[in-house]
């Protein structure tokens, strides 16, 4: 009944996907199920997507050349949004300093780590976050933050 947490996509596809899809990005093709370029995601828009799921892609490290080893699998983790931090901001020359975290939950058994990994959300696209585990994992379930410093 329950279902794994995780579906296995080998590297070779992930790597083949990303190329086609900066491609067509670069194009300015849409694709499918995507939105088209819009420019970085704000604080603002993450606020519009709390408590919804995000797909985030681990691609583990290549076996060495030779080893014998099966091709290295992707590994989708579902995570969950649970809080955005207020912003800080700042005046700095010109422009503003901003400063701001977000919160997922995911379950505890995922193999995150601290690590820059994939992340893919249906109304916000893709992107790349690094993801820290914070705390300890309560009931099976654990927490990762991503924070953000930008001037605007």
């Amino acid at each position: 009944m329950n279902e794994p947490v995780s579906k296995k996509l080998e590297r070779r596809h992930f790597v083949a996907m990303c190329i086609a899809g900066s491609g067509a990005v670069a194009l300015g093709w849409k694709l499918a199920g995507s939105m088209a370029p819009r420019g970085p995601v704000t604080r603002e828009d993450y606020l519009q997507q709390l408590n919804t799921v995000f797909d985030i892609t681990v691609l583990p490290e290549s076996p060495a050349e030779g080893s014998g080893s099966a091709p290295a699998t992707a590994v989708h983790v579902p995570l969950k949004l649970v809080k955005v931090s207020d912003a800080v901001v700042r005046p700095a020359d010109k422009r503003r300093f901003e400063a701001y975290s977000i919160l997922f939950e995911g379950p505890a058994s995922s193999p995150l780590q601290q690590q820059t990994v994939m992340v893919h959300h249906p109304r916000l696209g893709n992107q790349e976050l690094f993801l820290v585990r914070v705390g300890k994992p309560e009931k099976n379930v654990a927490y990762y933050e991503a924070s953000f410093s930008t001037y605007q």
